[in-house]
């Protein structure tokens, strides 16, 4: 790990933070766990096992120590595929099916093989679903079905049918909540984690185009810089929704020229748009979010759909009577942490648990401050609890 020094927000005063002396980060956390035990008698098993596993959160998991196994399986005559994870040497205690996030590589991506690791390393038996549709970068309402299908798999691949957990990453926590909410899945499912997801489809798309986000409506605008490709993986994601051929694949090549360089030019491009690509350039290209609303009705109606579906705002979440743990960085730039505030205040009360960090950018984990990381060990108590409590009788 690196050498670093970080500035203490809350009192306005440096912090010195040396992770290259592993020993000391150690120490460190035996005195937050102490803390930790006497102020909230948690269990001190648990408690040491936490700090633990945040210890080694940030390093590879040592060969050997975890197995990987490719599967496939069949539910209700669909077929799926996945990765399974599970501890080499000690016996796991209860399943999980971690969804990947919007990503090329899907299950194959280092970062989502590396914490599924982790959470194997944990004794976890985890589960990661190859969905398609997330490798193409696109989110559509039928990739719940795909995690609901892996939750039963899971379940049928677990001691004595255990409930099984869920991970949802990024734009994927719209699917895993609904896939949580699905009939077939009522008391199959322990808790869900979601790592820097979203609640609210408009507000998403207010903040990558405009920067713009707030924590109520009746509240004034916040600003942050939104990273620049936010917005192109919106039009690939929802480009199979566009009627005209022609403004599909000007639509594409834009994109694809933007992620590749977003300082590239694609003037030329725009110009030959219909009136659907137009629709649809003129909300990226809009700053001021109280426009989006009309901007977003006029779009392709196939679009409005499936962002009308994946949008979690319109769904009634008072049934999701299960622990949600919601981990979001404050200095996200493709998603606000806003977004997880208002998720939290749509579930039942007392059903979300919120863990905001300051070095947390979108999934990406950076050198965490003292704050940080005692946030970060409530959660991975929190997740270790849901396990132990996953696996009782």
């Amino acid at each position: 790990m690196a050498s670093g020094t970080f500035t203490d927000r809350g009192r306005g005063r440096r912090v010195d933070w040396i992770f290259s002396r592993r020993s000391h980060f150690r120490r460190v956390l035996i005195f937050i766990s102490l803390i930790a035990v006497a102020l909230a008698a948690c269990s001190p098993q648990r408690t040491e096992e936490s700090f633990e596993v945040l210890s080694r959160l940030r390093e590879p998991v040592p060969a050997g120590v975890v197995e990987r196994e490719a599967i496939t399986y069949e539910v209700s005559g669909r077929a799926g595929q996945a990765y399974l994870y599970r501890p080499a040497e000690r016996s796991w205690l209860a399943p999980v099916v971690l969804v990947p996030g919007v990503a090329p590589r899907g299950r194959d991506d280092p970062r989502l093989a590396n914490f599924a690791q982790q959470m194997a390393a944990a004794r976890f038996l985890v589960l990661v679903p190859e969905i398609e549709n997330l490798r193409r970068l696109q989110v559509g309402p039928a990739d719940a079905v795909a995690i609901a299908d892996a939750v039963v798999e899971a379940e049928r691949r677990s001691k004595s049918g255990m409930p099984v957990g869920l991970v949802g990453i990024s734009y994927a926590v719209g699917p895993t909540v609904l896939a949580a909410l699905d009939a077939r899945l009522e008391g199959r499912v322990s808790f869900i984690l979601s790592i820097g997801g979203y609640y609210s489809s408009p507000a998403v798309i207010t903040f990558f185009t405009t920067g713009a986000y707030r924590e109520a409506e009746d509240e004034e605008w916040a600003w942050m810089e939104p990273n620049p490709k936010g917005k192109w993986v919106f039009v690939l994601s929802n480009i199979d929704e566009v009627e005209s051929p022609e403004d599909r694949e000007l639509l594409r090549a834009m994109s694809e020229t933007k992620l590749s360089n977003v300082n590239a030019e694609i003037n030329g491009l725009a110009a030959r748009l219909g009136p659907e690509g137009q629709s649809i350039l003129a909300l990226l290209e809009n700053r001021d979010p109280d426009r989006v609303p009309e901007l977003l009705q006029a779009l392709p109606a196939g679009l409005r759909n499936r962002m009308n579906a994946l949008d979690l705002a319109r769904r009634d979440l008072s049934g999701l009577e299960l622990p949600v743990l919601l981990l979001h960085g404050r200095n996200d730039a493709i998603i606000p942490y806003t977004e997880s505030l208002a998720l939290k205040d749509a579930l039942p009360p007392g059903g979300g648990d919120l863990y905001l960090l300051d070095n947390f950018s979108h999934v990406e984990l950076e050198e965490p401050s003292l704050e940080d990381t005692l946030t970060l060990l409530s959660l991975v108590y929190s997740v270790l609890r849901e396990r132990d409590e996953a696996a009782e009788p």
